[in-house]
C-alpha cells in the first residue's frame, strides 16, 4: 500500500481491514505505526474474492478508506490485452472518446487501464491519467485539432500490465479556430497618403485547420474602434490608401479558417504623411571613363512617385564576382555619378536610389559595366631550358595582373660578347 496522497494533516497510523466479498467482516488491524506500508494476511481461502480497505488517521480522527478486489489463487498471471478500441461519440477538436471490451483479467482483478495515442509520423504517448478498473469508455482530452490519432489500451493486475490493445483506426479530430497570429508583420508609408502592409503566416501547427483568410484591422492612434478588411490566402500583403495625412495609424492582422478568427498579430504603428520615394531613378547610363572611373547616369523617378522633394541619389557598386552586401555606395545631389579608384578591367553592378526626408526609395534593377583595359604587368618568371649552340628554349608566366586581354607577347634578346679567356 502507499502514503496517501492528501494527507491533510500529520499522519499518525493506518486501519487496514478485509472481508469476503459476499460474506461478513473479517480480521481487523488497527493502530498500525505511520512508517508501515504492508500489510500480510495469511488466513485467506483458496479461489475466493475478498474486498481489503484501506484508512489513514490524523489526529482529528480517520479518512476515506482506499478499496481493492482480490482474488486468491495459484499461477495468476498478467491480463490479456483489451479488444481494439473504438470511437463511440462524437469526435470533438480536443477530445475523443473510445471504448474498448475488456479481456481475461489472469485470476487478477483490474487495478487500471492505460491508454496510449499518436498521431500521425509521431511515436506512441501514454495519456497521463490513470483510468479506473471499472471504466471501458473514457474521453481522451488534450488532443490537437484537425490532427490523425491512432489508440490502444493496456490492462493493470496485481502480477502486471498486459500487452497493448490492437491500434484503434485511425480519426481526425476537427478543426477548431487557428492558435497562431501571423508573424513579421511591416507597415510601411508608400505615399504621403498610402501604407504598404506585409506578413508571414502563422505556423502551419497553430493552423487548426486550413487558413483561409486574414483580416486586415487598422484605425488612427486616437480612435476607439479598428475598420477592417479581409483578403483571401495565401495573399500577404495589402495597400491601404486614401488615409488621413499627418496622422498616426495602428495596423494588426488577425488569420481565419472556416471555424473562426485566431488572435490578433503584435500591433505596429506608422506616421502617414510623409514617405520615401516609390519608385527607382530611371533610364540609367553607365560608361567607363578609363581603366579605375565609370560614369553613371540617370533620370529622376516619376514625379508621382517622389513623396515630396528629393534630397539627392545613392549609387552603390560592387564587384560582379562578389556579394551585393559587399557594396559600396557615393551620395550625390545630381542626375550622375562618377565611381573612382576601381580595379582594372574589372565588371562591377551598379543601382541608383533616390532618397527624401522620409526615406530612401526603391535600387534600380544592377546595371553592369566594365572599367577599360590598362598596359599588362610584368609577366611571371623567365626560365630557359634545353639551351644548345645555336637554339634555346624560353618559357614564361601569365602576369598577375594581366589588366586586360592578353594579345601577344615581345620577346627582346641581344647577343652578349664573351671576353678573352
Amino acid at each position: 500500500m502507499g502514503a496517501s496522497t492528501q494527507p491533510n494533516g500529520i499522519l499518525t497510523g493506518y486501519l487496514v481491514s478485509y472481508k469476503e466479498r459476499d460474506g461478513s467482516l473479517q480480521g481487523n488491524s488497527s493502530d498500525l505505526p505511520v512508517t508501515q506500508k504492508q500489510y500480510t494476511v495469511a488466513t485467506l481461502q483458496r479461489e475466493q474474492y475478498y474486498i481489503f480497505k484501506v484508512m489513514a488517521r490524523t489526529r482529528l480522527g480517520w479518512g476515506e478508506p482506499k478499496e481493492v478486489l482480490v482474488y486468491t489463487i495459484i499461477n495468476r498471471r498478467k491480463p490479456d490485452k483489451p479488444m481494439k478500441p473504438q470511437i463511440t461519440a462524437e469526435v470533438q477538436a480536443r477530445n475523443i472518446t473510445i471504448s474498448w471490451q475488456p479481456a481475461y483479467d489472469g485470476y487478477g482483478p483490474i487495478r487500471n487501464y492505460t491508454i496510449q495515442y499518436k498521431s500521425e509520423g509521431k511515436n506512441w504517448v501514454d495519456f497521463q491519467e490513470s483510468i479506473p478498473p471499472s471504466s471501458s469508455t473514457f474521453t481522451v482530452t488534450g488532443l490537437h485539432p484537425n490532427t490523425r490519432y491512432n489508440f490502444r489500451v493496456a490492462a493493470t493486475n496485481d502480477i502486471g500490465k498486459s500487452n497493448f490493445s490492437d491500434p484503434s483506426d485511425e480519426v481526425r479530430t476537427r478543426q477548431d479556430k487557428p492558435e497562431g497570429a501571423p508573424l513579421n508583420l511591416q507597415v510601411k508609408p508608400l505615399t504621403t497618403d498610402s501604407i504598404h502592409i506585409t506578413w508571414e503566416h502563422p505556423d502551419p501547427a497553430t493552423w487548426n485547420g486550413a487558413i483561409v483568410g486574414y483580416l486586415i484591422q487598422y484605425r488612427k492612434a486616437d480612435m476607439a474602434s479598428y475598420n477592417e478588411i479581409s483578403v483571401q490566402y495565401p495573399k500577404k500583403e495589402l495597400i491601404l490608401d486614401d488615409l488621413v495625412k499627418y496622422v498616426n495609424y495602428e495596423v494588426k492582422i488577425i488569420a481565419f479558417n472556416s471555424i473562426g478568427n485566431g488572435p490578433p498579430s503584435t500591433i505596429s504603428s506608422v506616421y502617414v504623411g510623409e514617405a520615401a520615394p516609390s519608385a527607382a531613378p530611371v533610364s540609367i547610363t553607365t560608361e567607363a571613363m578609363n581603366s579605375t572611373q565609370i560614369k553613371v547616369k540617370w533620370e529622376p523617378p516619376p514625379t508621382e512617385t517622389h513623396n515630396g522633394e528629393l534630397s539627392g541619389y545613392k549609387v552603390f557598386y560592387w564587384l560582379a564576382s562578389s556579394d551585393p552586401n559587399t557594396a559600396l555606395s557615393v551620395i550625390v545631389r545630381e542626375k550622375e555619378a562618377f565611381l573612382k579608384h576601381l580595379s582594372i578591367y574589372t565588371m562591377y553592378l551598379i543601382t541608383v536610389q533616390a532618397y527624401n526626408l522620409a526615406g530612401e526609395g526603391p535600387k534600380s534593377s544592377p546595371h553592369s559595366s566594365r572599367t577599360k583595359q590598362e598596359k599588362p604587368g610584368v609577366p611571371g618568371e623567365i626560365v630557359i631550358v634545353n639551351a644548345t649552340m645555336t637554339t634555346v628554349n624560353v618559357t614564361w608566366g601569365r602576369p598577375k595582373e594581366p589588366n586586360g586581354i592578353i594579345t601577344a607577347y615581345e620577346l627582346a634578346y641581344k647577343q652578349q660578347q664573351s671576353g678573352d679567356g
